[in-house]
């Protein structure tokens, strides 16, 4: 923290991210999207009636969202929401995510500093720091932004545990992954992919064994409670939804005619289900799969996910690898319906998977002329990004890569990869801090080289990890 530098770039953080949580705080429209109400309504339960339960029609434990991120939101919750009260209720919340992600700036710098050098760490930290997308995400209810930084922290960890050799380092970054999956489900295949990295490693038993039961060790509780209270054998049930929802409601929308969209799959899957506002003939029977358990329904949705998804694996593996593609995109719509310049619900996902990128441009902006330039702007700043960490990949990459490159590549692919059609570009959000140092080191080269020409080799890169 010596370095002037840093201070500035943190100055510029909290600058955006300030301006658009004052934005955010005038209407909880801006901050709030159907997932953030979820999560606050089981914020509210688990705070004020000690249970953790949903439902409309029947009323029953959660298995799908993991209670971290509620547990956060905990705190904004029992704060009074009063007129003109600036911190009040999710205000309070929102506050404090803010300043963790503006912390997650500093962390960025650490693990650059770390896999690479100093001046490569500062313009990864400022790269992150200026970010739309995770500006977006600090400034909303959702829990992208949380699992961020716990999980680039885990990641900072361990690199340090495979310089130093430190075990303390490596217990740490398995707690902190531990935490992260009640944050996000998706942390498990996180964790995954740490375990996959240690067992290269020399000791890899010993080191992956002692990784493996911390985090082990700290979701198993939630584990046994959905096996008791739900009848559900997991941690949760997010990866069956996920397919059942996105990944089978495509196939069936592509591969039955009378079925015209993957939103006509899934009000067609409602129906099926027995919900009262789509079938009222079956409301009352006692085997509609409305009123099953919660760990029964789960299974239900995944069993029934498994057997379209197998009748059609070609076009299930088409429509995955097309649906990830949506992780790419800018996530320009996040900050400017945070800012209030547009408001989503409009179905452009839908549209975008339907007619392509361009025709849900249109659908999306209309005649909105100035969303549309700072949209672009936005996309000026992802495409710089995409541009450093195009020359990383061309002038860093190796196969003998270090531990901790490797981990974060992994990372990167998992994120890709997994979600398929639900993809998003706030799924991004977890590795925005490894594309910032990939982007750093692709700009770093390229500036270097002239000096390389001359005979001043660089050596502080991955080389010297």
């Amino acid at each position: 923290m010596k370095d002037l530098r840093l201070w500035g770039i943190l100055a510029i953080g909290l600058a955006l991210r300030g301006m658009l949580f004052s934005a955010a705080i005038r209407d909880e429209r801006r901050a709030f999207t159907p997932d953030s109400w979820d999560y606050w309504n089981l914020a509210g339960d688990l705070l004020f009636a000690g249970e953790y339960r949903s439902g409309e029609v029947n009323i029953q434990p959660e298995v799908f969202r993991t209670p971290g991120y509620p547990a956060f939101l905990t705190v904004g919750r029992n704060v009074p929401d009063r007129p003109g009260f600036l911190l009040g209720s999710w205000r309070a919340s929102l506050a404090i995510q803010m300043l963790i992600d503006l912390h997650l700036v500093l962390v960025t710098f650490a693990l650059g500093r770390e896999l690479v050098g100093h001046g490569t760490g500062l313009l990864a930290a400022l790269l992150y720091a200026i970010s739309p997308l995770a500006v977006g995400a600090s400034c909303r209810v959702l829990s992208d932004s949380l699992f961020a930084f716990l999980l680039t922290t885990a990641i900072w960890a361990v690199s340090v545990h495979f310089r130093t050799g430190q075990r303390r380092a490596l217990l740490a970054a398995a707690g902190l992954m531990g935490l992260a999956c009640y944050v996000r489900p998706i942390g498990l295949a996180m964790s995954a992919v740490f375990l996959a990295v240690l067992l290269f490693r020399p000791r890899r038993l010993r080191r992956a064994g002692a990784f493996a039961a911390v985090a082990a060790g700290l979701i198993a509780p939630w584990v046994v409670r959905n096996a008791v209270v739900a009848e559900y054998v997991g941690f949760s049930s997010f990866a069956g939804e996920s397919l059942y929802w996105y990944s089978a409601a495509e196939v069936v929308a592509a591969t039955d005619r009378s079925v015209p969209s993957a939103e006509a799959a899934r009000q067609r899957f409602l129906r099926q289900e027995g919900w009262a506002s789509f079938d009222p003939d079956l409301m009352g029977q006692s085997d509609a799969p409305c009123y099953l358990d919660s760990g029964a329904l789960a299974r239900y949705r995944a069993r029934r996910a498994r057997a379209i998804l197998l009748a059609h694996p070609g076009s299930c593996l088409g429509i995955h690898l097309k649906g990830c593609l949506a992780f790419w995109l800018p996530g320009a719509a996040d900050v400017l319906e945070t800012a209030g310049f547009t408001s989503g619900g409009k179905g452009t996902l839908a549209v975008l998977h339907e007619k392509g990128l361009l025709a849900a441009a249109r659908h999306y902006f209309g005649g909105n002329t100035t969303a549309m330039w700072l949209a672009a702007g936005m996309t000026l700043v992802l495409l710089f990004r995409y541009a450093g960490v195009l020359l990383c990949v061309v002038w860093r990459f190796t196969l003998r890569l270090p531990a901790a490159a490797w981990l974060c590549l992994g990372l990167v692919a998992a994120s890709f990869l997994l979600p398929g059609p639900a993809a998003h570009p706030r799924f991004r959000v977890p590795v925005e801090p490894i594309l910032s140092i990939a982007a750093a080191m692709g700009w770093a080269a390229i500036l270097r080289r002239p000096k390389r020409r001359e005979g001043h080799e660089d050596h502080q890169g991955l080389e010297a990890v």
